[in-house]
């Protein structure tokens, strides 16, 4: 009665009197206040879902409708606002890189170790037990894929858009590979403390070449971290074959004078080498490529007015069949046997094998030795500014540009983020420009090669056809 005032005013202030000087009383009273409130609570809840499900049931189209427009209003202004310009940042990007075209893939089972060897020479060998998914979950599957690109000169760089930088410095690039490992579409990596063997293919004459790790950054540029793991070149066996070829004048005589010669093969195996050791011992063999895992030279000495011929044979064929050697431009010509040929043709020469603890990008350089640096300024018969890295897009929207300056002399290859650059006095560079202007591709190509500071260099670009990009990116 009190709590619904229905207590006359005496019967108020006597309950009310009791409430403050009987404590026991007091207490009874503010438990029923709780009770009270807890029933309020249930009878609330129930009213909010009696409130919701007649939202569900009779205003949710209506007000969906409403937020979808809302929304698509929204995105196509985004779209056309802001994103114009990277929609054609993105389609330049995708065009200019091969990067898809040149993986390797190769599926294997995990119940040994895996070892598989790439198109130009990579051999790669992997223990399943050290591999665990991303999320470091423990890797169990019977099969997996390894994904493999092998970047070995210039031209393979540029298809796959790959730079050579470290953190804003030059560098020469003995390769670049990347060697990725799926389970189905789930990506692996390596546990802690473990690693990979790799035996790379040496495709520079550099020596004393190191591992760099590479990451491509948001904006989508390579740039790579160096490591303390230097490369040693591999030492192969070399075995000599020395054919002295004499007249035999016994057998001469008994063919009443015609001469008749005879061959003494001697056989020195001359152990382990590095191809320049070999090529310090015989200095004929300059510009012959190695055998993959074996060097067979055979000399052959005639004893008479002839003058000494050198040959080389190929273990993989037959001692037998000689190579002939003849120069043409530093070229081997070989004569007598096309399998020889072939052989020759396939043979590597190798770095020892290393151990690499990070999968993703790998590249084998050294910094660039660079002293002596001319500016130079890039223009164009366009009439646009070249972006700089920093730059989300250009002021108009529906333009983005793409310039790559590649080394002639050097694995070097460099993305210009500036119209303003800096290049080695006097060296040869080749550079090759892409820009798309309202969905037409613009390509520029030009061969420089500066001695004076600040030379304005005019790049022009011609309309061209967006599928026949790679043969324009051709070195």
């Amino acid at each position: 009665a009190y709590l619904h005032k229905e207590l006359s005013n005496s019967e108020t202030l006597a309950f009310e009197h009791r409430l403050k000087t009987d404590d026991e009383f007091n207490k009874i009273y503010n438990e029923h206040l709780d009770i009270l409130k807890g029933l309020e609570r249930v009878e609330w809840l129930k009213e909010i879902e009696k409130a919701r499900k007649r939202y569900i049931n009779s205003k949710w189209l209506k007000y969906g409708i409403v937020t979808a427009i809302i929304f698509f209003v929204a995105l196509m202004v985004w779209l056309i606002v802001f994103k114009t310009g990277d929609t054609a940042k993105s389609e330049l990007k995708e065009l200019l890189n091969f990067e898809t075209e040149l993986t390797q893939r190769f599926k294997v089972a995990t119940d040994s170790t895996i070892t598989i060897t790439g198109e130009r020479g990579t051999q790669i060998t992997i223990n399943p037990d050290d591999l665990q998914f991303e999320s470091g979950k423990d890797f169990k599957d019977k099969n997996l894929t390894i994904e493999l690109i092998e970047l070995v000169n210039k031209q393979d760089l540029l298809l796959a858009s790959v730079q050579t930088i470290s953190n804003g410095n030059w560098l020469i690039s003995g390769g670049a590979f990347k060697i990725d490992i799926k389970s189905n579409t789930s990506y692996l990596s390596l546990k802690k403390d473990k690693n990979i063997e790799v035996k790379f293919p040496k495709n520079t004459k550099e020596e004393r070449m190191k591992i760099f790790y590479g990451n491509r950054q948001q904006k989508g540029y390579l740039n790579w971290e160096p490591t303390e793991v230097e490369l040693k070149n591999e030492k192969q066996f070399v075995i000599l074959y020395k054919d002295t070829i004499v007249l035999d004048r016994i057998i001469t005589r008994r063919f009443g004078g015609i001469e008749t010669y005879t061959s003494i093969l001697q056989v020195d195996t001359l152990g382990y080498l590095t191809v320049s050791e070999i090529n310090s011992k015989f200095s004929e063999t300059k510009g012959i490529q190695s055998q993959r895992d074996t060097l067979t030279i055979y000399k052959e000495r005639i004893h008479s007015e002839l003058e000494e011929v050198i040959y080389y044979s190929s273990v993989i064929d037959s001692p037998i069949a000689f190579i002939d050697k003849k120069y043409n431009d530093s070229i081997l010509t070989i004569y007598n046997s096309k399998r020889i040929k072939e052989n020759n043709e396939k043979q590597k020469t190798f770095y020892e094998s290393v151990k690499i603890a990070k999968l993703g990008w790998i590249n084998i350089d050294q910094y660039a030795k660079i002293e002596d640096k001319v500016k130079i300024n890039l223009k164009n018969n366009l009439g646009f500014k070249f972006n700089s890295y920093a730059e989300a897009s250009y002021p108009e929207n529906s333009t983005w540009h793409e310039i790559y300056l590649i080394d002639n002399e050097n694995n070097t290859i460099l993305n210009v983020y500036s119209n303003t650059i800096e290049i080695p006095r006097n060296k040869p560079f080749t550079i090759i420009s892409c820009c798309i202007i309202d969905d037409t591709l613009y390509v520029a190509r030009k061969v420089l090669k500066c001695s004076e500071d600040n030379n304005n260099v005019v790049l022009e670009f011609k309309k061209r056809n967006k599928n026949q990009i790679k043969s324009l990116l051709r070195l």
